[in-house]
């Protein structure tokens, strides 16, 4: 019985050792990430509001190019979205 608490007690340790660690560099990363974009945000004056439509593609532009663009679009305001939230 003592060789099993003993060997549980140990096993526990080295775990409760090993996650420290490693929650505290990943609090430590996402601290240097909100300072970094804190500091871009300060550096940068704040966009103009865009506009909810996406903006008309010139005339002579496949409806296939348009449809791509506005994908990215929308693909790039989810990824700005999501690193504000982070």
């Amino acid at each position: 019985m003592k060789v099993v608490g003993i060997t549980s007690t140990a096993i526990l340790c080295l775990l409760l050792g090993i996650a420290a660690p490693a929650y505290a560099q990943q609090e430590q990363q996402a601290e240097k990430q909100k300072q970094e974009q804190q500091g871009e945000n300060q550096g940068k004056p704040e966009k103009q509001a865009k506009p909810d439509k996406p903006q008309r593609a010139p005339q002579g532009e496949p409806q296939q190019q348009q449809r791509r663009r506005a994908q990215q679009q929308q693909q790039q305001d989810k990824n700005k979205q999501e690193q504000q939230r982070a």
